[in-house]
């Protein structure tokens, strides 16, 4: 019964109406579920919104009246609620499907469908018609009716009740009859409109059926066409060709030499620098060799190696500092570096006089997706992001290629024409930017006319420079204040920081400064503790408490359990009555309570096209859910209700595992075709990748917000193993590895326990160890092939790719529960998270004040914390970060 049609003619004699339905049955599909086209023809009659419907109860035999042909025909009648006049119908029906070669050859007896109690309802709500019925199936007792029976040409003898009517086959119809016999004809399907042909196809009429063409110039089946392809059609990659092989074959897009692709998006090849720019050392920069004719690899000043790996040099021994640079030793790290001479900036291998800063024909500093490129207008050098890229030329990102001016920036963003007179997106004088995202600048920002000892800084209208503590002045010239205790000598020189400072280099001004610690406050001479709580309890907010950081730190606000915020500011938190289950299913997200029953099995949350969630999390904190969408490379998130779902993260290219640190407000997630470990702000500010090196497979996630620890699973086929590292990126070990690990896909975190626990679809099993290594257990096996992972309530739940359940077991082990699945999903079960009805009572070091960073905020392990500047600002280095 693999291969099963079904057609049904229903007819309503009183009104003259007419459908036609086609099913065609395609079999069991890889997901184990059945796939079918159905086509649907003809008219109803009108029903009047609101009305109700009464079907009477009817029974109906099927006729098995050759091999692999089944036939049924009814006479029933349905009435509408107010109307005395019931609606007559009759349904004829033809089965058609594969004969069991070795069933006994003659004709076999009815089966009676006996059918009561039907109920149909519209569901305006959802625009869902339910339909159901009480039916029993059993063999008719007696002789057949159509026994000794001969019927007509083009067409069978079908059981009528108790008696017989010979009916016509499908694709033929009854012109008259002699006596009960029917004359038969076929019926023309294409001029009587029972046909399905495309509108660029031809319907050609066939003894009983009919076939469609399409017409030339188009290809298809005839009930599906396609303009033929041209090169004017074709949306070939700007990089490609469109060629036509010969005439008889279709053109074709095609890349060119030092291009991979389809044709209709052309790459720069594996070894093009420009589209894998961490093949190049982070000490290296992607460059032109105008001999090869390629991009490639160049260590920077200052190292050598061949650009995939580049080691330092010393100065002292390469002599290749600038000309107006020295090579000076730096006691605090015991290595020389260059220094620009004093009057010049630069970062000591290239120094330029203060206030004149050079091109990038000379800095060398354009994103490896740009060119350096002269404007003539301007007689000067500047970055130029290449074609299909946008941005200033620093920094490039694909987006609208130059030609699309419908998407400037509303403020500070013009329309103009570029030297070949294409129209393109620039920023007014006064703002920077790529043309669709411009912010306002002065002199300083570009110009780097600022003193040694001052910043040029944003004051909510304009960039201006601004000393230092410990100075005065105009910030173009900064002078020491005659109450300051210190001289202007950098402190690298002479350290006269204070004891509660350090000395650090700041880009910005390009020298070193005393920059006083976390949680003291001062010029960084002379650095005095903060204001505290302890000693002004009215800098907490009313529901809040002041309490002590872990460790011994500084005493800060804490918004009490059921509200959220800094401390200082706390509001009521997003309310959710958790303890349920979230899992991705194809295109769609379900949820699931921790122990469904039959009045509460789940419901779907939300279900968007093309879709395909792989991995999911929640926001215990603000009520949010994330998921990754490998089909788009995007992460996106909704309400906890399924409600706005929004894009969070676009332009990635394969989004994996995904995990949410409530505490530090920050989003990790995996991609396997990039291979990294990636973070950015939950409030989408601000993204840094914490791990490129060395991943080949990487999968599933976890963190800890308490330990500050992000783990995660790499089903590399030759080494798989379950790395570890702080959230920023530092303290990379392995955590599991070796032969007892073969295919680990999705990670959770049992944080009562301490416990890791992951799916080995290789091993089949599910796993469990504790955060130092060790009690490795198995929880479950065997599993068919387990994927997603949620730990609740004391047990673990899974999904699995061969079998459409969800799966429980005790956290301990035992016997495996399956629980069966709400209505709403199709094709693979993916990602499973746990959603819990309150937060954790965990914190970090960046859960306060984001950890007195101005930008990215990410734990170093269980105490500490690494500012970062998230790759987005300029303004942005180690001091301010």
């Amino acid at each position: 019964g693999g291969e099963f049609n079904r057609t049904a003619e229903v007819r309503f004699k009183q009104t003259g109406h007419q459908v036609t339905i086609h099913e065609h049955y395609l079999g069991v599909d890889v997901f184990n579920m059945m796939k079918v086209n159905v086509e649907v023809r003809g008219s109803l009659p009108t029903i009047s919104q609101g009305s109700k419907v009464t079907v009477d109860d009817y029974s109906q035999d099927f006729d098995h009246v050759s091999p692999g042909v089944v036939k049924a025909h009814l006479s029933n009648r349905f009435s509408l609620e107010g109307s005395s006049l019931p609606i007559e119908y009759t349904v004829d029906q033809t089965i058609v499907f594969s004969e069991c070669p070795h069933a006994p050859v003659g004709k076999k007896g009815l089966q009676r469908v006996q059918v009561g109690r039907n109920f149909i309802d519209l569901d305006t709500k959802d625009g869902i018609v339910r339909y159901a019925q009480t039916t029993k199936v059993s063999p008719v007792d007696g002789d057949h009716p159509c026994q000794g029976i001969q019927c007509g040409a083009h067409s069978s003898c079908v059981a009528d009740g108790t008696g017989h009517r010979c009916q016509c086959n499908v694709g033929y119809e009854t012109l008259h009859g002699r006596g009960q016999l029917p004359i038969c004809v076929d019926v023309n399907e294409c001029t009587s409109g029972q046909h399905n042909c495309h509108v660029h196809a031809e319907c050609m009429n066939l003894e009983g059926s009919f076939a469609c063409r399409c017409r030339p110039g188009y290809n298809g089946d005839g009930v599906n066409c396609q303009g033929e392809p041209t090169c004017a059609s074709l949306r070939c990659d700007p990089e490609a060709e469109c060629v036509q092989p010969s005439p008889d074959q279709a053109p074709q897009c095609r890349c060119p030499a030092g291009f991979t692709g389809d044709g209709s998006r052309c790459v720069p090849s594996a070894t093009d620098c420009r589209q894998s720019p961490l093949m190049c050392d982070v000490n290296a920069q992607c460059e032109y060799n105008a001999r090869t004719r390629s991009y490639g690899c160049r260590c920077r000043s200052g190292f050598r190696g061949d650009g995939a790996f580049c080691a330092e040099q010393s100065c002292l021994e390469a002599d290749d500092c600038h000309p107006d640079a020295h090579c000076v030793y730096d006691r605090q790290v015991d290595a020389y570096f260059c220094a620009c001479d004093p009057g010049f900036s630069g970062d000591g291998y290239v120094c330029y006089p203060q206030g004149r800063r050079p091109g990038c024909e000379v800095l060398h500093d354009c994103h490896p997706r740009a060119q350096c490129v002269l404007n003539v207008t301007s007689g000067q050098h500047q970055c130029r992001c290449v074609a299909g890229y946008r941005g200033d030329g620093y920094q490039c990102v694909q987006g609208p290629v130059d030609g699309d001016c419908s998407r400037c920036a509303p403020t500070g963003g013009a329309c103009v024409r570029d030297a070949d007179g294409r129209p393109m997106c620039r920023c007014v004088e006064g703002y920077e930017g790529d043309g669709y995202n411009c912010r306002p600048l002065d002199e300083c920002s570009t110009l780097d006319n600022c003193d040694p000892h001052a910043q040029c800084l944003f004051d909510g209208r304009r960039y201006r420079c601004q000393c230092n503590d410990g100075y005065s002045g105009d910030g173009k010239v900064c002078e020491p204040r005659h109450d300051a205790s210190h001289t202007g000598t950098p402190c690298n020189l002479v350290n006269r920081c204070g004891a509660s400072a350090q000395c650090v280099y700041d880009p910005v001004s390009r020298a070193h400064r005393c920059v006083c610690d976390p949680g003291t406050q001062g010029d960084g001479y002379r650095c005095l503790p903060a204001a505290s709580c302890f000693d002004d309890p009215s800098l907490c907010a009313r529901n809040a408490d002041c309490v002590r950081q872990p460790g011994g730190g500084s005493p800060v606000c804490q918004c009490q359990p059921g509200f959220t915020g800094d401390g200082r500011a706390c509001a009521p938190a997003p309310r959710d009555q958790g303890g349920y289950l979230l899992f991705g299913q194809g295109m769609s997200i379900l949820q699931m309570p921790l122990a469904p029953t039959k009045g509460n099995p789940g419901k779907l949350l939300l279900m968007e096209q093309h879709q395909t969630v792989v991995g999911l999390a929640s926001d215990c904190a603000d009520g949010h859910i994330y998921w990754t969408d490998a089909a788009s490379g995007t992460i996106r998130r909704a309400f906890s209700n399924g409600s706005f779902p929004e894009t969070f993260r676009s332009g990635l290219r394969s989004p994996e595992g995904i995990a949410v640190d409530w505490a530090s407000r920050n989003i990790f997630w995996t991609d396997s075709l990039d291979d990294t470990v990636e973070v950015a702000s939950l409030d989408g500010a601000y993204h840094h990748v914490i791990v490129h090196d060395g991943l080949v497979n990487p999968r599933g996630i976890a963190v800890h917000p308490a330990l500050g620890k992000v783990y995660w699973t790499d089903w590399d086929r030759s080494r798989p193993r379950i790395e570890a590292c702080h959230m920023d990126g530092t303290g990379r070990s392995v955590l599991v590895e070796g032969d007892g690990l073969e295919l680990p896909n999705m990670l959770a975190l049992d944080l009562e326990h301490n416990d890791l626990c992951w799916t080995d679809a290789g091993r089949r099993t599910v796993e469990c160890v504790n955060l130092s290594g060790g009690g490795r257990r198995t929880v479950y096996t065997p599993a068919q092939y387990p994927f997603g992972l949620a730990l609740a309530a004391g047990k673990v739940f899974w999904t699995d790719w061969a079998i459409p359940f969800i799966h429980t077991v005790d956290r301990n082990g035992g016997t495996a529960e399956p629980l069966k699945l709400p209505l709403g999903g199709n094709g693979k079960l993916y990602g499973i998270t746990a959603v819990a009805g309150h937060c954790p009572q965990l914190t970090n070091a960046c859960s306060h004040q984001n950890g007195g960073c101005r930008h990215l905020c990410l734990p170093s392990g269980q105490w500490g914390r690494t500012c970062h500047c998230g790759g987005n600002s300029t303004a942005c280095n180690e001091v301010n970060a």
